[in-house]
């Protein structure tokens, strides 16, 4: 799913399918409503082309707006999308050259678009019940800056490493009131009865991205971005997994040597 969501942020036409999740059901549900669908060439690329004698079909700038709706009959939730728009030459076939090499021998002018603003908030992954609200928080603020700024969303990750370590107990200031960078932090952890202890490697590459995206010159890229995404996605996944169902049964039955309780039974459906 990772590969498909960068492939539409870096551009979709609107017979594309919808790769994202419904963000109210969660169900791959969602669909460009084509009524609702407005495009228009900017001013500036119409102005452009009244003015130049040669003009090429890729330098039309469109601004779009529209709405998926989610097809959940239980559901029906709608996202309003808008962002930019161009037009491309797409290959569609290729013929055999005189070296007998394929060469392309037709195409077509397609628009295509970058969205640039989802309303609600698509998720780019599931983040785990248990995790604490501001590392929610700071991770939903990043999928909604992911599509107009990946570099402001991959330091949104950083913010939630940061929150991480102050959830385990990580000083963020000194004796005299200075802050401890991220780094430094992340370092410090020597005490093997922290859980972060085995996961100080995956909170590093975080930082790095993240460190990218507070920099001016350096843009981070949706792949960069989504390499964040995959790393914090496991890290919350092995420090706030959810208990196996099963595997708690067994634990209290054999501890026991008797079938479950009603007491029982409801305590391990609340602790899940």
């Amino acid at each position: 799913m990772i590969e498909s969501y960068k492939k539409f942020l870096k551009g979709f036409h609107k017979d594309d399918g919808i790769p994202f999740n419904c963000p109210e059901c969660e169900k791959n549900t969602l669909c460009l409503d084509q009524d609702s669908w407005f495009q228009k060439e900017r001013v500036s690329s119409i102005l452009e082309r009244e003015h130049i004698d040669v003009f090429e079909a890729e330098w039309v700038k469109y601004s779009y707006t529209g709405t998926f709706k989610c097809l959940n009959p239980k559901c029906g939730e709608i996202v309003i999308t808008s962002g930019s728009g161009s037009v491309i030459e797409e290959y569609t076939d290729y013929c055999l050259d005189k070296d007998g090499y394929p060469a392309p021998c037709e195409s077509e002018y397609r628009d295509i678009f970058f969205p640039k603003y989802f309303y609600p908030t698509l998720n780019f992954f599931n983040i785990p019940e248990k995790t604490p609200k501001d590392i929610r928080i700071a991770i939903t603020d990043a999928f909604s800056l992911t599509p107009n700024s990946p570099s402001a969303a991959a330091n949104k990750i950083r913010v939630a490493v940061e929150i991480l370590a102050t959830e385990f107990g990580i000083p963020s200031k000194k004796a005299d009131g200075g802050f401890i960078t991220l780094d430094q932090r992340i370092r410090s952890i020597k005490d093997q009865e922290n859980e972060l202890y085995e996961h100080k490697d995956l909170m590093l590459a975080i930082k790095y991205i993240g460190n990218a995206g507070s920099h001016e010159e350096d843009n981070v890229s949706f792949d960069e971005l989504f390499d964040s995404f995959q790393i914090i996605e496991d890290l919350l996944k092995r420090i706030y997994q959810e208990k196996s169902m099963i595997n708690e049964m067994v634990r209290v039955i054999t501890s026991s040597k008797a079938p479950m309780s009603r007491e029982q039974r409801k305590s391990i459906r609340t602790n899940r």
